[in-house]
């Protein structure tokens, strides 16, 4: 927020076409990310990420999480059932994260 917020406007409020700016500035910066973590995450450079691979990260985060369930939300995300992750279904997990707020 504090990168794309000032590149909008000076002020304290956004008008609409302003706020309009503002998401769509913030989920790009917020692809930039998750396209980092991704690539950071692949160690292996299959362009894929393993549960091994997303484990790692998310230990990096703080987040200790059973091996169940890190199983279960691949699957939930894995659209192509191959049993790792591409770029999207790695940003769909880093979504569900956020939103969950970890695995609870």
């Amino acid at each position: 927020i504090q990168d794309v917020y000032p590149a909008i406007t000076d002020y304290s409020a956004l008008n609409l076409e302003d706020f309009v700016r503002f998401v769509a500035a913030y989920d790009a910066r917020q692809r930039q990310a998750y396209e980092a973590a991704f690539h950071r995450c692949d160690t292996d450079n299959s362009g894929t990420v393993e549960v091994t691979e997303l484990a790692a990260l998310l230990k990096g985060f703080g987040i200790e999480p059973m091996s169940h369930v890190l199983h279960e939300v691949i699957s939930e995300t894995d659209e192509d059932g191959s049993g790792a992750l591409t770029i999207d279904e790695f940003e769909k997990v880093l979504d569900l994260l956020r939103l969950r707020e970890g695995f609870t």
